[in-house]
């Protein structure tokens, strides 16, 4: 729990891979639990209604492990695996999305560095998307509508655009005047 608590603070970001351990030792405690919510419902310690309920939402939690519940976010490993397929390691690349830099294989070691660099809005606002190859941009339906004009001046047409159920959105751009890759 220590490790994952540093990380945390260190990064401010926790992916899942990263809270399995965690999870394994907290559920340790629950067998030991549940044994003793039952040995006291059987001797009435506790109310009539409280093991079933506490059942009961076992079973409903466990529902989001074989059932799929909201909006996938796969698109996104999608975008990340098609820029490191067609974005050569000599060509520059912005994104606003760390998940998608991750994928995208294209940041090494400095990419904990760069996210923090490239999570400030004025890069976009102020044009210095110019100065990179290619851009990717994570974009959810609002996002869409509140930076069209940005989207237009960028490119009229994006190379490859990645999207969920939802709307949410990957569109990667090749810039204009760049080299070709």
């Amino acid at each position: 729990m220590l490790i994952t608590s540093l990380f945390l603070a260190q990064h401010l970001f926790l992916s899942k891979r990263y809270l399995i351990a965690l999870t394994l030792v907290l559920m340790l405690w629950v067998p030991f639990a549940l044994d003793r919510l039952i040995q006291s419902w059987q001797s009435k310690e506790t109310p009539a209604w409280l093991l079933p309920l506490v059942l009961s939402l076992m079973v409903i939690a466990s529902l989001g492990g074989i059932f799929d519940f909201g909006y996938s976010k796969a698109y996104m490993r999608r975008a990340g695996d098609w820029l490191a397929a067609n974005v050569p390691p000599s060509a520059t690349l912005y994104s606003n999305d760390y998940q998608i830099m991750y994928y995208s294989q294209h940041f090494g070691n400095d990419i904990f560095q760069k996210v923090k660099e490239y999570n400030d809005p004025s890069i976009l606002r102020e044009g210095r998307w110019k100065n990179y190859d290619y851009v990717a941009l994570r974009l959810d339906r609002k996002a869409l509508v509140e930076k069209a004009d940005v989207l237009q001046e960028i490119a009229p047409a994006p190379v490859q655009v990645f999207r969920n159920k939802r709307g949410d959105q990957v569109v990667i751009y090749k810039i204009a005047g760049t080299m070709e890759g």
